[in-house]
């Protein structure tokens, strides 16, 4: 599930001044040419309890030709909360999904584009996201700016404004039914598969659980090697391991000990020599599934796991040491499904998206903007039915696709690009099923490398 890696660390930015008054987004889209009808989801987060909830909070989209889709609505503690898309320059609306900091999800057909909710009076009920499927029959291409006022109020009053410009971008790049092989060994334990790549590189590392052991073999740009043994911690270990790369040469693999701790190898040399099995942090923590690995760039890891207390944990080395292990907190109302670890990726070496399967086997989503973390919401609201952990990566700072394995044993992706949010994907045509979590890699534009251990043991590879 690794990012590519960036060339030069980038340093975290300090976290921002909390806004607490009126907050005015505005999102802009751009269609590619040429192009027909070309159908667009826009997801505007809320930031807080009270950020989205004045009345009206307007938030749209501007594509080539001018339509234009602003939706609006009245919330907090009134009976019933109404919110609404107003269509302009040719744009149509179909549908408006409001996912509320209960839980509760409201959505509707915008035919005409007014929708209501009841609320529960005796509660504080507030939108954490907006996601708006509209369409624009624009066929040309252009550039686009956004503005975003913020207003902050204490002692004294003070305004910020700021504008970026981007050019002509697409909507997310599905993957195709590409090509899917099996690895010939065989043996595969009963667990996934993790990936690895560097950023330039043709290589990809993988990792997993085979007679007993975790084992690893590399694609070096023309053939697959033997597998090599990493033996396991003297306490054994649960569940797959992770691999994950942030320079040429650099691998580290960890994995769930049998003693529900974190257990680390490292290599510096490609895997040509590894550390003996270590506890980076010794005993402290303790692990309710299989960790996974992101990196943010040179030299800097983070470590996701589930806790016992049903919290998603976080782990991360900022180059020097440890820091300890932090609290992301968990979907409210449905939390994490039991044993099933959470996954997330670096698109640009500072934003992280964290993804994790909820108890209600649907997708959800947390972010670290570079400057705070978003609350848990789901990105493409009940989309779809996961039967495995996630697993995330990115090619470019525009870029995610998300990979499961559904109800029916197959594998499926779910991309996000400039565009918003796409839909769920089946992989392959194949009669390939398969079993455990995938694991995904990318190793440049468009490309993806994705492995899962199929139901009849043997390790198979998806690659776009």
């Amino acid at each position: 599930m690794r990012k590519l890696l960036a060339t030069a660390d980038r340093p975290r930015a300090s976290k921002r001044a909390l806004w607490v008054a009126f907050a005015l987004v505005a999102g802009y889209l751009v269609i590619p040419s040429p192009a027909s009808a070309a159908v667009f989801t826009t997801t505007i987060t809320c930031t807080g309890n009270n950020s989205c909830n004045p009345t009206p909070v307007t938030t749209g989209g501007t594509p080539a030709g001018g339509a234009n889709v602003a939706v609006a609505f009245n919330g907090g503690t009134a009976a019933v909360m109404t919110f609404s898309a107003t269509p302009s320059g040719g744009a149509q609306v179909t549908e408006v999904v409001a996912t509320l900091n209960t839980g509760a999800v409201a959505s509707g057909t915008v035919s005409p584009p007014t929708y209501t909710y009841p609320l529960d009076p005796s509660k504080t009920d507030y939108v954490q996201t907006f996601r708006v499927t509209w369409n624009d029959n624009a066929a040309i291409t252009t550039t686009s700016s956004s503005t975003s006022t913020s207003t902050s109020t204490s002692t004294s009053t003070s305004t910020s404004t700021s504008t970026t410009t981007s050019t002509t971008t697409t909507v997310p790049p599905g993957p195709g039914n590409g090509p899917i092989a099996p690895r010939p060994e065989g043996g595969l334990d009963n667990a996934g598969a993790d990936a690895a790549a560097v950023r330039g590189a043709e290589r990809v590392d993988v990792a997993t659980s085979r007679n007993g052991d975790i084992q690893t073999t590399t694609w070096n740009g023309s053939s697959w090697s033997a597998y090599g043994n990493l033996t396991k911690p003297g306490v054994g270990y649960k569940g797959e391991p992770t691999i994950v790369s942030w320079s040429p040469g650099r691998l580290d693999v960890f994995a769930r000990g049998g003693d529900d701790k974190l257990w680390q190898r490292f290599s510096l040399d490609g895997g040509a020599s590894w550390t003996g099995w270590f506890k980076p942090v010794g005993d402290n923590g303790t692990l309710a599934s299989p960790p996974d690995a992101s990196t943010r760039g040179p030299n800097t890891l983070d470590i996701w796991v589930l806790g016992t207390d049903g919290d998603v944990y976080q782990l991360w080395w900022d180059g020097r040491q440890w820091n300890g292990w932090l609290s992301q907190g968990k979907p409210a109302a449905p939390g994490v499904a039991a044993g099933s670890h959470p996954t997330a990726t670096s698109r640009d070496g500072t934003r992280v998206d964290l993804f994790t399967r909820g108890g209600d086997n649907k997708l959800w989503q947390k972010t670290w903007t570079g400057f705070d973390w978003t609350g848990w919401t789901q990105p493409v609201g009940n989309n779809g039915t996961l039967a495995s952990s996630p697993d995330a990566g990115s090619w470019d700072a525009n870029n995610i696709i998300v990979f499961v394995v559904g109800t029916d044993q197959h594998m499926y992706a779910l991309p996000f690009g400039t565009g918003g949010w796409g839909t769920w994907v089946r992989l392959s045509t194949a009669t390939a099923n398969f079993t455990g979590n995938p694991g995904v890699t990318s190793r440049g534009p468009n490309r993806f490398d994705s492995f899962g251990r199929g139901t009849d043991g043997i390790l198979y590879q998806i690659w776009q």
